[in-house]
């Protein structure tokens, strides 16, 4: 997600200055396909391009893809409508993104109000979330979205199972209904069935389902409203996907993960276990970056490197390899210096300094954009579109 508060785009600026400094495509070729950044969720993927065009690729049997067909592409395909967009997100089955001025849009799947216009019709090509809301920053959870304005107030929308929009209730919200408890958020980001916020002062509370531990707050009771992450652990970012688990990055570049084990996602050597306070992975690098997935969680370093653990059945740990899962980090192979990591389902994917796209992982709906639904288990380049 795009970030914009004072405090979240230096320390942005900086990291992407150290990775961008070391960055390269091993591929050599000229890239004609330049993304500036990617959303991908369980079965689609979309990435921002120049001028603001936004491309999708992947299933699309809800108009995820923004196309205005149910046709699922193997390679990008430019996102109906005339709106040029800042920042995009995808969650299960659509997507959003904000345009220049601060308005979300979004398109796809719309069974529980997700889109935010006040329906339940699904759209296939952008359609304007209710409510005149100017939102700095958009996110995407499974089948709900959540956006925060400038002063860092949190507006969630779609399903409320377990209270994941954090109104303190669990009726479901077509349109945008304020995040109760005062709190201002920095950052957001949305799991399968909860949302978790970083306020100014990198202070971590979560919301919504806890059976797992999800919410961090060492207890397995869902949560209605925003509950503190045990700890007091001091984060410059989170990561959260379609899994129950979420991970953040500290200041000093040590990555902490709670939530479901079962893969080994949470990178502390074990499976089998949840844990509902955050334990630190075993990641002996400093970290830039921390995104999750389905089962696993990839980190991104200062050098441009990537390191992955957990599930590796369709080779989303990039290893080379769809061998048994790891408990603990591994390095995605190829050599790559990435600047930039993204992931929410079961395909990671990345882009180079100078913008080429690179994905890994599940392809089942051509969700990897390399023109076949063939799974990767290292790094693929995403086809130029057409």
């Amino acid at each position: 997600m795009r970030q914009h508060f004072p405090f979240r785009s230096a320390v942005r600026l900086a990291l992407l200055v150290t990775v961008a400094s070391c960055g390269s495509d091993p591929t050599g070729p000229t890239v004609t396909f330049p993304l500036s950044m990617m959303a991908p969720a369980a079965f689609h993927t979309c990435g921002l391009g120049s001028g603001g065009v936004v491309y999708c690729w992947g299933r699309n049997s809800s108009g995820e893809l923004g196309d205005n067909t149910t046709f699922a592409r193997l390679s990008p395909a430019a996102v109906g409508g005339s709106v040029h967009f800042q920042s995009i997100v995808a969650g299960h089955s659509h997507t959003c993104g904000l345009d220049a001025n601060g308005a979300a849009w979004c398109w796809g799947s719309n069974e529980s109000g997700e889109l935010g216009d006040g329906t339940t019709v699904n759209r296939l090509v952008p359609t304007l979330v209710s409510g005149g809301h100017v939102f700095e920053s958009i996110a995407g959870g499974q089948v709900h979205t959540c956006g925060l304005t400038a002063q860092g107030a949190a507006w969630c929308w779609g399903s409320n199972n377990a209270g994941r929009l954090g109104d303190g209730t669990t009726t479901n919200r077509p349109t945008p209904v304020a995040v109760i408890g005062g709190l201002l958020f920095d950052s957001i980001e949305l799991g399968i069935a909860y949302s978790c916020g970083l306020t100014a002062a990198r202070l971590a509370y979560c919301w919504g389902y806890n059976g797992q531990g999800a919410v961090g707050d060492g207890t397995d009771t869902d949560r209605l409203e925003p509950a503190p992450v045990t700890g007091g652990l001091n984060f410059v970012s989170l990561g959260a996907g379609v899994g129950s688990h979420i991970c953040g990055v500290t200041s000093l570049g040590a990555v902490y993960c709670w939530g479901a084990n079962s893969r080994g996602q949470l990178g502390n050597g074990l499976t089998d276990n949840t844990s509902s306070v955050p334990v630190r992975a075993l990641l002996n690098e400093v970290a830039v970056k921390v995104v999750a997935g389905g089962g696993e969680t990839c980190a991104l370093i200062g050098t441009g490197a990537v390191w992955c653990w957990g599930s590796n059945g369709f080779g989303q740990l990039g290893t080379g390899t769809t061998s048994t899962e790891s408990a603990v980090p591994v390095q995605v192979i190829g050599g790559f210096q990435f600047q930039s990591l993204w992931q929410s389902g079961n395909s990671p994917c990345a882009l180079t300094s100078s913008g080429a796209a690179y994905c890994w992982g599940r392809n089942d709906f051509g969700q990897l954009g390399d023109g076949s639904t063939t799974h990767r288990s290292s790094p693929t380049r995403v086809l130029d579109p057409g």
